[in-house]
């Protein structure tokens, strides 16, 4: 699947039985828009100035990180937690 638009172009792409998908963004605060967003959902990134690449772990992404660069970063993974334990009452 691939998502072309003025600020961001997205595709994705499996090694094996990893998958990795690639966001390159028009500017810095696009992408910093973008991961803002995206680490509420939890995942592993390699960061570079215009461009994210995800992936199943920080190991997965190390051969991309010797290769182009970035910065790793993480979130936890999102567990849905709204209402649970919640009776409605007051």
């Amino acid at each position: 699947m691939t998502v072309d638009a003025q600020e961001v172009r997205e595709g994705a792409c499996t090694v094996g039985a990893q998958a990795f998908r690639l966001a390159t963004f028009g500017t810095a605060e696009g992408r910093a828009a973008w991961l803002s967003e995206s680490r509420q959902y939890g995942g592993t990134y390699l960061v570079g100035e215009r461009w994210i690449i995800t992936a199943p772990s920080a190991d997965a992404l190390t051969p991309a990180r010797a290769r182009l660069g970035g910065t790793l970063d993480s979130a936890p993974a999102h567990t849905h937690t709204h209402g649970a334990g919640q009776t409605g009452r007051s």
